[in-house]
């Protein structure tokens, strides 16, 4: 009975582990279809970090690179940290915030809520994605793997991949204290908002974008 019991749980897990990884690398091909179909558009994606963590910016910072024929991605942690972990001055990060927000066309990809405002401010399209933070949290060792002693795609140089419990801490609160203050921003006139809570969300979302 007990072997039975451990198959079936096993059985569970390797269930759970597939649901939460498959969608990875569908979704970051999926992202292309973003840049190509709201190319004149002006966007940002505000993500939660559940989304930093679960899927992953590079989803879409990467697909919306300098290879596609859209706006320009940026991901936000790419300006604002410097090697070794050190911060940006704030003075400097929010004039480096204003050059993104003053080209043409682009999409942004992060958090930092000290420019949010005027991030949104000046979008006209914002998705947000809402998975669950178990997702994330079970994603972090494994991007901690993978990028074990070196800088991630989406960090710059002399940044090599890190777990901290400030970072698990945040994650976890995240839902309670910071997201409820995030959505109530979101909304406005002209301003669409996109609000995905799961993988199948995600994949339909862009399909329809294709």
């Amino acid at each position: 009975m007990q072997a039975e019991d451990r198959a079936a749980r096993s059985s569970r897990i390797q269930r759970f582990s597939r649901a939460v990884t498959a969608p990875h690398g569908h979704l970051r091909r999926k992202w292309h279809a973003i840049v190509r179909s709201w190319r004149d558009n002006r966007w940002t994606h505000a993500a939660c970090p559940r989304h930093r963590l679960g899927r992953r910016r590079q989803v879409h910072a990467r697909a919306c690179d300098g290879r596609a024929h859209g706006p320009a991605g940026r991901d936000l942690d790419l300006h604002y940290w410097r090697a070794g972990w050190r911060d940006t001055p704030e003075a400097e990060w929010l004039t480096r915030v204003d050059a993104l927000l003053a080209e043409e066309r682009w999409i942004l990809e992060g958090n930092y809520s000290g420019t949010l405002d005027r991030r949104l401010a000046a979008c006209d399209t914002v998705v947000f994605l809402d998975l669950p933070r178990v997702v994330c949290l079970y994603r972090v060792p494994r991007r901690r793997l993978r990028y074990r002693g070196r800088s991630r795609p989406d960090l710059p140089t002399g940044c090599p991949e890190r777990v901290t419990w400030e970072f698990l801490r945040w994650i976890w609160t995240y839902p309670r204290k910071r997201r409820p203050k995030v959505l109530a921003k979101l909304p406005a006139p002209g301003r669409r908002v996109v609000v995905l809570r799961s993988a199948a969300e995600c994949t339909r979302f862009l399909d329809s974008l294709a």
